[in-house]
C-alpha cells in the first residue's frame, strides 16, 4: 500500500512501521514504534497517576491494546492518539 503524500515525514515513518508490525508481525517495527512513543506517553501517565509503577503498566498495556485494533491504526495513522485514548479510558 502506498503512503499518502499528505503525511508528514514522521507520519510516513509511523505508517510504514505499523504496516510492518501488523502485516508481517515484525517485532523490530513494533520495537521502533515503542521507542518513539514510550517516553512521552510514560511521562504523561506519570503526571496523571503520580505513581511510576502505574504509569509504566498503563503505558505498556495501552500500547499493546492499540495493536489489537489494527483497523483503527490503519484509519488514524496516529498511534500516539490511540494509545493516549486508551490510557485515558483506563484511568477514568
Amino acid at each position: 500500500m502506498e503512503v499518502s503524500n499528505n503525511l508528514t515525514e514522521k507520519g510516513q515513518r509511523d505508517y510504514q512501521l505499523i504496516q510492518r508490525a501488523l502485516q508481517h508481525q515484525d517485532q523490530q517495527a513494533y520495537t521502533e514504534l515503542l521507542k518513539h512513543y514510550r517516553d512521552p506517553l510514560y511521562y504523561m501517565m506519570l503526571k496523571m497517576t503520580g505513581d511510576p509503577d502505574d504509569a509504566e503498566d498503563l503505558t505498556i498495556e495501552a500500547f499493546g491494546k492499540a495493536f489489537q485494533k489494527p483497523e483503527a491504526l490503519h484509519s488514524e495513522l496516529r498511534i500516539q492518539y490511540l494509545v493516549v485514548q486508551d490510557c485515558y479510558q483506563q484511568l477514568y
